[in-house]
């Protein structure tokens, strides 16, 4: 915004463009607060079934039966079986990791712009202040 438009304005519509910059910027924060604890959750998940995957597979006897938790209930089933499930589910948990990551970057590209508008948009307001006041101190002389 050039300091001409900035002046040109009303202050209603300057206060107009201010809230809703204002507005993008906390909704993105927010947004961004959420994305972090979810990934951070689907992180240590995915190190709770790397680490069970791993256990299970080092300690049992691959032609041994094992109980696996479904709910509230237990399934006997084999090591390799299991193991692979825990394997599925690890993938799973990474692609929602990476949709996150992603999120996160969009996000954090826009809470950049957004405080770029509001600098831009502070420093169009000065500009147009300081131009008001040598314009005034010129008339006067």
């Amino acid at each position: 915004m050039s300091s001409s438009q900035s002046s040109a304005l009303p202050d209603e519509t300057l206060h107009r463009i201010l809230t809703q910059i204002q507005l993008s910027l906390t909704q993105s924060t927010r947004q961004l607060s959420l994305v972090k604890a979810q990934k951070a959750a689907r992180e240590r998940e995915k190190k709770g079934v790397e680490l069970t995957r791993l256990g299970i597979k080092e300690e049992t006897d691959l032609g041994a039966k094992s109980w696996r938790g479904v709910g509230k209930m237990f399934i006997l089933d084999s090591p390799p079986a299991i193991i692979s499930s825990l394997a599925e589910q690890e993938k799973s948990i990474q692609v929602d990791i990476d949709a996150l990551s992603k999120k996160q970057k969009f996000l954090e590209k826009q809470i950049a712009e957004s405080q770029g508008h509001m600098k831009d948009f502070f420093r169009g307001i000065e500009m147009g202040q300081q131009q008001q006041q040598a314009g005034q101190t010129t008339a006067a002389s």
